[in-house]
């Protein structure tokens, strides 16, 4: 199992790693053959192929494609399970239209009339098509992907990732054939009734039988569709002329910066510079680097009469541009010397590359002109077949080049298209809806650019309204009847809902079994099967078959060093006949040789498949044995394999490590650490080698030495310990392994360690010395007692009865939760602070600021968190900046109550801030604190005494209880700690007056903190 899935992640990496259209199909092929899949059960295709690669590349990719799969608008892939659609043109629009019609759960096939991915031109790509492409996994199948300063990727690397996200949902891709019209439902030769099909070129293809309900026409302007008419819309002459220079990617090349569409209008002393220089006139240009240096740009025609480009002006525009009208090589030289200066002369060669047919890659064409469809969808019905058309990419609408619109609207009719597959497939809807909804939906399509479509590009889907801003049904279903064409009563059939039935060709499915069977037979000599009876004729088809299942009588035909074949078709014949008894066929035409290799079909599909004695050629290395028509030309050339290179780079590598003396360890660890780099390896194609030609099975794979289990004897425990005490291992059977900690644990151990050594520390001492300290400060609150300003008209002797008395009334009171403890300065109150003036009339109510406690005016106030304060009162209690309303923030700590901070140290842990505020002068913090009437004061002392009170329920420590008590006097307003001395004593004068109303409320406090003393 492991050797499988070794083989069968190399060919997946293959099938990655491939940039050309025959290689990705052909590597796709191998990959199918290898995971024994069938394209034929297109629904559960894609599951069946993720159960199989399992590489961790694969796997990401996998992820990536079921989260796409999984939106609510494909209805988990049975929004179009009973429609077949056919999609004309492999471009990036066709292809991203087979894999939306895929991801709807509809049978997909895409003729393209190119035998490989010619185009060279670079395309700007919107940010929404890079979020689209990232999520189809274009990262994972092309590194590169948008990695340059512009957004924008070649057309020939899109086409190949779109076609290999293609291939991986099980759409099935044909090059090289050409869709040429639509047929009608018809009887054919054998009296079978068929739906709508397509007549190909060639016409033999055996996909002239595949029926259809769904047509999606993206070949571009020459759109072959009938019933679309174009609307032409004419401006101001404007002649383009695009150009592609080879890159060698060298050093001085990649530091060439790109240009991203310069105007006239922008940098019109560029363009004059250029016109004095090089005698060119342009009206904008635009420079991308990627697989070449593409350079596209605006000439003026009176500057390339000037050059020589055209020869003789005239007023009609086919005529100025015709080949006969046009200096090829003029045209060379101005675009060469124009893409130099624009570049600075940075650029070192300026050598075009090479088109499709071999010719330097510059054009010169018009879009004076531009087109678009008068309508996007159409509705056939003939013999009760239904057929629904529509069209996408340019065919639908032609871009304007400058504002690189062409995929970016490219793609977005491509998701309305599948909007309307969607509704057409579910049957919720009648036929002139969906045709309405479509029509409606393709009038925002012109008019979008990246700033009117949604901002949130991630959740754009196929529903229109994820991303136009405002999608509604201008059209009336009665309106759009002119696009519902059928041979039976429209009334009735326009307004029902759609009823899709998938019909079974059998003509068709017996010939698609048997180009299936003919790939699988024919995948281990990377030989495609598009035309099997142009293949039959001029290939090397029965030749492969004959070397396969009895390679005696084939061995002569191939050659197995140079993969040629020797296509002898009289022999082939012959030897069939011989072999299996199957005559030849009389004639040459279609149906004979179909029914030739039906019958070799059935004779060979119920034998065994013998072991292939070819070997896998690499894709991307050797040329690709492909069966074609006499028409088709191969000029590649084949290169020596993979196995070839790795087994001459291992046998000098093995020389130089033999020449240093050390070959026998050193070899094979040089050698293993080339298997790790290599992906390719001669092993692994090997291996895949083995298994396609059959002589690799997991039967025969190596077993291992089976494992004898027994008891060991108490000697031999004995001795295998003594020999583990002699050598380094035996230390560590002994040494106690104790986790490394870190530098947080061991702060929270250390501190944890500080507390209990203080805890045993008091708890071993007398209990004499534990209430020492508590005897001192309840000293010291008695002689602060005795205080003329604090003892009044009650002694102290009195208080004890005072507290006798009012301990029934304490006992019958409510629990309530602890009220917090006040601040050292009475600003923290959440609300804003408004004190009454008993000398004013109570009318007018005076404000007090929050931060310094002075009166604050209407003029200077400002109200920040439902408190005020002074504007000049706003600063930061950490650097005392002055604040903004919209750059601060505020803090709650609990001996200044609410504090405010700027952004910077706002953040600051609460010991930095208690011990910046704690430096700094008492001016600067707050003002001192405002007389206030005894009644307030009497108020903020019944608050710290019945904070006391609750505080003393609780069961404290003494310590913790003389700690409590001089925290409540410190913090109870207007009563700071009094020093010794003189100053104690001009305080007390100070006060005096207003000390009358305070002495009351200390009596209060000490009887109460007397009375939970005594209970302790």
């Amino acid at each position: 199992m492991d050797s499988l899935h070794a083989c069968v992640s190399t060919v997946f990496e293959s099938f990655v790693s491939a940039s050309t259209f025959r290689g990705i199909l052909t590597s796709f092929s191998q990959l199918c053959c290898l995971c024994n899949l069938d394209l034929s059960d297109h629904f559960h295709f894609y599951y069946r192929l993720r159960n199989s690669v399992t590489s961790w590349k694969a796997k990401c990719l996998w992820d990536l494609l079921d989260k796409r799969m999984g939106q609510s608008e494909y209805a988990q892939q049975n929004a179009g399970r009973n429609l077949k659609v056919l999609v004309v043109g492999a471009g990036p629009c066709g292809l991203r239209m087979a894999i939306e019609c895929a991801l709807l759960g509809c049978k997909v096939m895409v003729v393209e009339k190119r035998s490989k991915f010619s185009r060279n031109n670079v395309l700007h790509i919107w940010p929404f098509v890079i979020e689209d492409l990232r999520s189809l996994g274009a990262k994972m199948l092309y590194p590169k992907f948008c990695a340059g300063s512009i957004d924008h990727i070649s057309i020939h690397q899109l086409q190949c990732i779109l076609l290999k996200v293609a291939l991986l949902l099980g759409v099935e891709v044909f090059e090289a054939v050409s869709f040429v019209e639509l047929q009608e439902p018809h009887v054919n030769d054998f009296g079978v009734g068929l739906g709508w099909t397509a007549v190909l070129s060639p016409s033999d293809h055996y996909l002239r039988n595949y029926e259809f309900s769904v047509l999606i026409s993206a070949d571009g302007k020459r759109n072959t569709l009938p019933g679309f008419r174009r609307i032409e819309f004419r401006g101001k002459l404007a002649i383009a002329i695009t150009a592609n220079f080879i890159n060698n990617h060298t050093e001085a090349e990649e530091r060439v910066p790109e240009i991203s569409g310069t105007s006239f209008i922008f940098r019109q002393q560029f363009f004059r510079e250029m016109r004095e220089a090089t005698g060119i006139d342009l009206e904008n240009i635009v420079y991308y680097k990627d697989e070449t240096h593409y350079f596209v740009m605006t000439a003026k025609k009176q500057s390339l009469l000037d050059k020589g480009v055209i020869l003789k002006d005239f007023e009609d525009i086919s005529m100025l541009l015709s080949p006969e009208n046009v200096c090829q090589t003029s045209l060379m030289d101005y675009a060469r010397e124009a893409a130099d200066f624009a570049c600075e002369h940075a650029l070192p060669r300026l050598d075009f590359a090479p088109n499709h047919r071999g010719q330097p890659d510059i054009a010169m064409f018009d879009f004076t002109s531009l087109f678009s469809a008068e309508n996007s969808c159409r509705f056939l019905q003939r013999r009760t077949y239904p057929l629904l058309l529509g069209i996408v990419g340019d065919s639908l609408h032609e871009p304007f080049w400058p504002t690189g619109s062409g995929c970016a609207r490219g793609f977005l009719g491509v998701f309305d298209s599948a909007w309307m597959i969607r509704n057409y497939g579910l049957g919720r809807m009648s036929i002139l809806e969906v045709l309405a909804e479509r029509e409606s939906v393709y009038k925002l399509l012109a008019q979008s650019t990246p700033e009117t479509l949604h901002r949130n590009l991630k959740g754009y889907t196929i529903d229109p309204k994820t991303r136009y801003p405002s999608v509604e049904c201008t059209l009336l279903p009665s309106q759009v009847e002119s696009l519902f064409d059928t041979d039976e009563n429209a009334a009735e059939n326009g307004f029902a809902p759609v009823r899709n039935e998938c019909t079974l060709n059998r003509s068709f499915e017996s010939h698609q079994a048997l180009v299936r069977w003919l790939q699988f037979c024919l995948a281990p000599y990377r030989l495609r099967v598009e035309n099997v009876t142009a293949s039959f004729r001029h290939g090397p088809l029965l030749a492969a078959l004959l070397h396969r299942y009895r390679p005696d009588y084939g061995s002569c035909l191939f050659n197995a060093r140079t993969a040629e074949w020797k296509c002898d078709l009289n022999y082939c014949l012959s030897s069939v006949q011989t072999l299996w008894g199957i005559p030849p066929p009389q004639s040459f035409d279609n149906s004979d040789i179909f029914s030739y290799l039906s019958c070799l079909f059935a004779v060979l599909s119920c034998r065994a498949l013998p072991p292939a004695t070819t070997f896998l050629v690499p894709s991307a290395k050797v040329k690709e044995a492909k069966i074609k028509c006499p028409s088709t030309t191969d000029n590649d050339k084949s290169v020596e394999s993979d196995a070839a290179v790795m087994e001459r780079h291992r046998l000098r590598l093995k020389r130089l490590v033999e020449s240093s003396g050390d070959a026998d360890n050193s070899c094979d660890n040089t050698l293993e650490s080339c298997k790790k780099v290599e992906k390719l390896t001669a092993e692994r194609l090997t291996e895949v080698d083995l298994l396609l030609r059959g002589k690799l099975s997991l039967s025969k794979a190596p077993k291992k030495p089976p494992i004898i289990i027994r008891k060991l004897n108490p000697e031999e425990v004995k001795d295998m310990e003594e020999k583990l005490k002699k050598t380094a291992m035996g230390c560590l059977l002994y040494k106690r392994q104790e986790p490394a900690l870190t530098s947080k644990e061991k702060k929270i151990i250390a501190l944890k360690t500080a507390c209990l050594k203080e805890k045993a520390a008091v708890g071993f001492q007398e209990s004499s010395d534990r209430f020492h300290n508590f005897d001192l400060s309840m000293e010291k609150l008695e002689k602060r007692l005795r205080r003329p300003d604090t003892s009044g008209a009650v002694g102290v002797s009195q208080l004890k009865q005072m507290h006798n008395a009012s301990i029934g009334m304490i006992a019958m009171r409510n629990v309530k939760p602890p009220v917090p403890l006040p601040s050292r300065h009475p600003s923290s109150s959440a609300n804003m602070e408004t004190f009454a003036d008993t000398s004013i009339s109570g009318e007018y109510s005076k404000l007090y600021c929050h931060l310094c406690r002075r009166e604050v005016y209407l003029a200077e106030r400002i109200n920040i968190e439902n408190v005020c304060c002074h504007r000049d009162c706003f600063r930061c209690a950490f650097c005392n900046c002055v604040l903004r309303l919209n750059g601060y923030g505020s803090d709650y700590i609990e001996r200044y109550g609410k504090l405010f901070f700027c952004t910077r140290h706002l953040n600051c842990s609460l010991r930095e801030k208690l011990a910046r505020i704690e430096h700094l002068s008492t001016d600067e913090i707050c003002a001192a604190p405002m007389d206030i009437s005894s009644d307030d004061k009497t108020k903020s002392l019944q608050l710290a005494t019945d904070e006391t009170m609750t505080s003393f329920k609780e069961e404290m420590t003494p310590n913790e209880l003389e700690e409590r008590v001089e925290f409540v006097l410190a913090s109870s307003p207007g009563h700071d700690e009094l020093d010794e001395g003189e100053e104690e004593e001009e305080e007390e004068e100070e006060e005096e007056a207003d000390s009358g109303g305070s002495r009351q409320s200390w009596e209060n406090l000490y009887a109460n903190q007397l009375e939970q003393v005594e209970s302790l």
